[in-house]
């Protein structure tokens, strides 16, 4: 945490050069990053199939007990 107290001072984002370097490092990564929403969506889906394999599991072991 007290690394990054530099990063809230007033001073060194009043300077131009700080918020172009920013908005390049921001671009770039924008452009690099471009599989964001298949990501999303495969982590969406993963996240159903557990939910629906913790569901079935819990059914299977009620209707486990009743027999």
């Amino acid at each position: 945490m007290l690394t990054n107290t530099n990063l809230l001072d007033a001073h060194t984002w009043a300077s131009p050069d700080v918020w172009t370097s920013a908005l390049e490092i921001q671009a770039r990564r924008k452009r690099r990053g471009g599989g964001g929403l298949f990501v999303f969506i495969i982590g969406g889906i993963c996240c159903l199939l557990v939910v629906a394999a913790i569901i079935f599991g819990i059914y299977k072991l009620a209707n486990r007990n009743k027999d």
